[in-house]
């Protein structure tokens, strides 16, 4: 049975496993089930900062990643954490230096790839939950999310946001 038509941002699961490298600072929000490699910045999940809500799954995910508090402080502060702290919490596999980081990524792909594909991916799916190339306990939290989404995207708060990100300045929130 299908849940309804899906949005770019939560067509993305897969079976496959894949292995990122990373060097941008919202590796939190686009974390979602890869496995990763990163290098020494710090990384947030700054949308709050925007006037915007974490689009790509963050902001339900990282309190299934994080102890509670912990998580509700990144969504709700925006602040990033470096590599380090990152690694401390269990969000990513290692941290290497950034002449590593393809060889590390490359060698973690390698482990995975010399396991039965298909026993592979039948693992990652019932790990994660996917069915039918979608996280079935995710459904309803972006369907959520999209509301939120849209609601936020009306306000005159999100235009000062996109405003003031342009004309780099900090915004004038008037919580409308």
């Amino acid at each position: 049975m299908s849940a309804g038509p899906r949005t770019p941002m939560e067509s993305h699961e897969m079976s496959t496993p894949a292995t990122a490298m990373d060097d941008a600072p919202v590796l939190v929000e686009r974390l979602g089930h890869t496995l990763l490699v990163t290098l020494n910045r710090p990384h947030a999940l700054n949308a709050v900062n925007a006037e915007l809500s974490a689009a790509a799954g963050g902001v339900f995910r990282l309190p299934e990643q994080l102890p509670r508090k912990i998580a509700m402080e990144m969504i709700l502060t925006g602040d990033p954490i470096d590599a380090a702290r990152a690694l401390q919490l269990g969000l990513v596999n290692q941290v290497v230096a950034a002449a590593d980081v393809v060889d590390a990524a490359l060698a973690l792909s390698e482990r995975i790839t010399v396991n039965a594909p298909l026993a592979v991916q039948a693992s990652k799916r019932v790990a994660l939950g996917i069915r039918d190339g979608r996280v079935s306990a995710e459904v309803t939290r972006w369907q959520h999310n999209g509301q939120e989404i849209r609601r936020l995207l009306a306000t005159g708060d999100a235009k000062e946001g996109t405003r003031a990100f342009g004309e780099k300045r900090r915004p004038q929130w008037q919580a409308r």
